[in-house]
């Protein structure tokens, strides 16, 4: 986990929500900064949120780029700390909004409040500890906020993405199925990858095998199996 984070801080690992689980989970994408262009158009989305609150969260991101907590309260200053953090983490499940810290993360995992409830503990919090302390937010907003849309330039063409999504599949898994590329929630599914393996495959890169009726795409690049 700490290796992950200094990952994270130094701007090399980006995570990405893919969805939410209840009011507490969901789930995320780890990716390279310099990959995140050629994989992202591969992704299956979820639906944007549409209100008042998000857009005033986009439109803060979007002028005055990275920001903390406090930053971002004066997006929405007539909104609850509750209201905004809902709102912002609408954003997160749907890719649109991501931060330089998996402790945000963390904290949701852990039972942090996203909706009602938050900010009367962090009152509470303030009669005991400076103001200063108090301004940093509730646990699921620590950390520096962004948009994830700038780091989606310069936008690759369908084949580029394609043929990254290909390789990144076969990295990650040495035999790629349809059902393997369904669980990842590729957009178009295995027929999106199929034309850039069956290309290797002809280069002598990849192996194209039948199982049970399903193909199956076996990695032997350099001759290796």
């Amino acid at each position: 986990p700490a290796q992950l984070d200094e990952l994270c801080t130094a701007g090399e690992v980006v995570w990405v929500g893919s969805g939410a689980i209840g009011s507490s989970d969901g789930r995320i994408r780890l990716c390279f900064v310099d990959q995140l262009a050629l994989l992202a158009p591969s992704w299956e989305r979820p639906e944007a949120p549409d209100g008042a609150l998000h857009d005033a969260i986009r439109a803060h991101l979007a002028a005055r780029g990275a920001s903390f907590w406090a930053q971002l309260r004066g997006a929405a200053p007539s909104a609850t700390d509750a209201e905004l953090l809902a709102a912002l983490w609408d954003l997160v499940w749907a890719g649109e909004v991501t931060s330089d810290s998996l402790a945000p993360l963390r904290a949701v995992l852990g039972g942090a409040r996203t909706g009602s409830g938050g900010r009367r503990r962090t009152a509470v919090r303030a009669r005991h500890r400076p103001v200063r302390v108090a301004r940093l937010g509730p646990p699921a907003g620590a950390g520096r906020w962004s948009l994830v849309a700038p780091l989606l330039t310069p936008e690759p063409t369908p084949t580029e993405a394609a043929h990254a999504q290909a390789l990144q599949l076969l990295e990650r898994h040495g035999v790629v199925t349809r059902e393997t590329v369904a669980g990842e929630g590729v957009t178009g599914g295995f027929s999106s990858v199929y034309a850039v393996l069956k290309v290797l495959e002809e280069r002598g890169q990849l192996l194209l095998v039948a199982s049970c009726g399903h193909c199956c795409i076996d990695c032997v690049v350099d001759g290796r199996g």
